[in-house]
């Protein structure tokens, strides 16, 4: 036998014993764990245990009612969520620009123009960073640093300079929410150096620089 199905003599100093000795805190912990239905040699024999298990799952069914709730966030978070997404979708110009200099077959000459959406490359800079471990959300952004050229231009993601550097202009940023306990600045190498590389493996080119922004930790 169990100790939870072996019964004890009431103690008369304690209220919360039963009169067949077992404790009824025990009972209601048996509830909260979601055991209540499964009963003990004892407690299957016992009136007192059973009655007392009844008022138990009565206290508790509250809980249980709030618990198989759907969790829905207060508007005002909501709407806040939302208005930051927006605002960072409407500062992302309509592509990112670059120049194919080699024809597909390594012939060299004019190959025209491709555009990759600025989109497809903050998509991949924030799954390259939440490949990283210790990151748990991230989110990108792509911002133009200042440059020689017209303020107006839009950022370039691998322009064609004949030397084969960077792109001068292209910033992309990048924040996160990492778990707690890590090496932030480490980390944020790490994620640099992560999303450097998928960039250049998507455009050919990397970015002038990647700014890593610890937003949150979790624990």
């Amino acid at each position: 036998m169990t100790d939870d199905a072996r019964p004890r003599a009431a103690d008369p100093e304690r209220a919360d014993t039963l009169p067949c000795g077992t404790d009824s805190a025990s009972l209601l912990t048996q509830v909260c764990e979601g055991r209540g239905s499964e009963l003990t040699e004892h407690q299957a024999a016992c009136p007192h245990c059973q009655a007392e298990l009844r008022r138990c799952r009565e206290l508790w069914s509250p809980v249980d009612g709030l618990a198989r709730e759907p969790v829905r966030a207060p508007q005002a978070v909501v709407a806040r969520a939302l208005a930051w997404v927006r605002e960072m979708a409407g500062d992302q110009p309509q592509a990112a620009r670059f120049r194919m200099a080699d024809l597909p077959d390594g012939r060299t000459g004019p190959a025209g123009e491709s555009w990759i959406a600025a989109r497809v490359v903050i998509r991949s800079a924030r799954l390259a960073a939440e490949q990283v471990d210790g990151v748990r959300v991230a989110l990108g952004h792509l911002v133009a640093a200042p440059s020689a050229t017209s303020s107006a231009a839009p950022p370039q993601v691998g322009s064609p300079a004949p030397d084969g550097s960077q792109d001068e202009r292209t910033v992309l940023e990048v924040a996160i929410a990492a778990d707690y306990g890590q090496d932030l600045y480490a980390l944020a190498e790490r994620i640099r150096v992560r999303v450097v590389d998928e960039v250049r493996q998507l455009t050919g080119r990397a970015p002038t620089a990647v700014d890593v922004l610890v937003d949150d930790v979790l624990a």
